[in-house]
């Protein structure tokens, strides 16, 4: 790997005092960068972000932060509204510490594909997997449940 020598930059030579000025510094470009983003993908009018289809995601509610791949996102049904049948309860009953109007998504645990499918797969062999397959299930989460991977964790 090649390194190349950069010469030492006065940041401050070039910078304007005319505080009428509108801020456009790195700080005000990141910021705005973040903000778009987020209203992009906050459907609901800004109180979740939803996941994408097809994202790993990690559990916050778990200590090791377990990693789910999203097969669905439902964000119209609340979790208030989805039914769990197998224990006759809702996912807001279940998930009481976190938000009743959060919508859900439906994620299959990473480990668990791993152990059925193997390291490799698609999104497409995964749901087909779910349907055919009694040991491979999902699992439906409130969104504010799931959060973004950290880098450590990729």
């Amino acid at each position: 790997m090649k390194f190349t020598h950069i010469e030492h930059v006065d940041v401050n030579e070039n910078r304007e005092t005319n505080n009428e000025r509108p801020r456009r510094d790195a700080y005000f470009y990141s910021h705005e960068r973040r903000s778009s983003r987020a209203e992009r993908i906050r459907t609901d009018g800004g109180r979740f972000i939803l996941p994408n289809q097809g994202e790993v995601v990690a559990d916050r509610d778990t200590k090791v932060r377990d990693q789910l791949l999203v097969v669905n996102v439902r964000p119209h049904t609340t979790a208030a509204d989805e039914h769990i049948p197998e224990i006759n309860a809702t996912v807001a009953e279940v998930n009481d510490i976190h938000s009743s109007a959060a919508p859900v998504a439906e994620c299959v645990y990473v480990a668990d594909i791993h152990d059925t499918l193997g390291e490799d797969y698609s999104l497409g062999e995964v749901c087909a997997a779910i349907e055919e397959d009694p040991t491979l299930r999902s699992y439906t989460f409130p969104v504010d449940r799931l959060g973004r991977l950290r880098r450590d964790e990729k």
